[in-house]
């Protein structure tokens, strides 16, 4: 498993990533990889999670982008000094890639919005990690 992690105004991002195994399709292999996100607001007020911005590479040359409100169907509230933690996958084409991307985040005392970076971590096969 792979660590990541960043500070951006006052919330840090941490991510954990790791290989799942892979799959077999009609239309090729599919290397499946997960990852746990942790964001920590180190702020004196609640932050909401209003959106995300992904950015997946993979090494056979894809790259795509997502956007979404929310993350897992949420949009959370995150008090000062507090902690949300979600998990989700991501399916490749070949055994190396990676992810990056942004969150926009709202203060709720204020209503001012702001991007935090997440980011950017490895997405690798145990094979190619040895």
């Amino acid at each position: 498993m792979a660590t990541v992690s960043h500070t951006t105004e006052g919330i840090t991002v941490t991510v954990e990533s790791k290989f799942d195994g892979d799959l077999a399709e009609s239309t090729g292999i599919k290397y499946i990889f997960s990852y746990t996100i942790t964001l920590h607001n180190t702020l004196p007020f609640p932050v909401k999670l209003l959106s995300r911005k992904w950015n997946i590479f993979d090494s056979v040359g894809e790259h795509h982008t997502v956007e979404g409100e929310g993350v897992i169907g949420q949009q959370p509230v995150i008090d000062a000094g507090e902690d949300f933690s979600y998990g989700s996958w991501c399916p490749l084409d070949s055994e190396l890639g990676s992810m990056e991307g942004t969150y926009l985040m709202e203060n709720t005392i204020n209503g001012n919005r702001f991007e935090i970076a997440i980011p950017k971590f490895e997405l690798a096969t145990n094979w190619i990690k040895n």
